[in-house]
Order: C-alpha cells, then structure tokens, then sequence
C-alpha cells in the first residue's frame, strides 16, 4: 500500500479545500435532485426516488448527498485523473484499453530479441467496488491533499451506510 501511496502527489489545494468545504446551498441540492432519476431504482428495494417521496427518504437522501459532493467534486477531475485513464471519464472510453492492450501483446509476439521474461496478464476483478479497501481509499484521499472533513464525507457515503426504521 505504501508503494502505491508513495507515488501520489498532493493535488488538492488550500483554495479548492475552501470551496469543497463551504456548506452545501439550496441550489445545490436542488441540482443534485434534478439530475436524480426519479424513475431509476436507488437500491436494493428496486422501489425508485418518486414512491418514496411520501413514505420513506432513506435512499434518496443517501443518493442526493452522494450526488451533492460529486457535482463538487466535478470540477477537480481533470487535476485528479491522470490522462491516462481511459475508462469511466466522460469523453474517454474502455475500448482505448482494449485497443492498448492489444497492441502491446502483439509486440510482445513480434519481439525477436529479450524474449526472456516477457509476460502479459489479463486480470478481471468482478464487483471490484465491494474489493475496495476503504482505508487505502481514505490515505490515497489524503495524499492528493483533501481536507480530514471532506474525506469524512466521502468515508461516510462509502463505508458507513446504514438505516433505521422507527
């Protein structure tokens, strides 16, 4: 982990912290609320965002403050997300991967010296979301800079999410 750590650079500064920290507005989560599909199911109930609407906020207001923070988060992606990434980066897409990895196991075919010790792996994590190390997520989020309250935010939406019916 400290290997993976060690090669992160601070990125996140004082001034962007000031502004990811300002208390969320009205027409913030406003916004968030329009771009919520009312219609989509939140979550494991398969019941979407409009049933609840009189009977139960649970999911909704989970969904509605995770899509607060991402909409502030927005902005910042570009100064995060190393050009390189191909995947789940609007503009981007995975088949540029495919495409790279491709190529570069055809080189490695072609290659008629240093043959020795060439080796190319495919690996596939299934559900990879429920693999994430949350304290891994929580260093690396510490690393590129963010604010300890800002991280709890993100750490509260990702780890600690649980209801209550009373």
């Amino acid at each position: 982990m400290e290997e993976a750590l060690g090669s992160m650079d601070k990125r996140v500064t004082t001034a962007v912290n000031e502004e990811l920290l300002k208390p969320f507005t009205a027409e913030e989560i406003m916004q968030a609320l329009k771009q919520m599909h009312l219609l989509k199911s939140p979550g494991p109930d398969g019941m979407p965002p409009i049933f609840y609407q009189k009977h139960c906020l649970c999911n909704v207001l989970y969904k509605l403050a995770s899509k607060t923070i991402a909409n502030r988060l927005k902005p910042l992606l570009d100064i995060l997300i190393p050009p390189s990434q191909s995947a789940f980066v609007p503009g981007h897409l995975i088949t540029d991967s495919v495409l790279v990895a491709y190529e570069l196991n055809h080189q490695l075919k072609l290659k008629n010296r240093g043959k020795k010790g060439c080796v190319s792996l495919k690996l596939d994590i299934s559900k990879a979301y429920d693999r994430v190390e949350w304290s891994f997520l929580e260093r690396a989020l510490g690393r590129l800079g963010f604010h300890p309250h800002f991280m709890a935010l993100i750490m509260s939406c990702v780890s600690t999410i649980s209801f209550s019916f009373l």
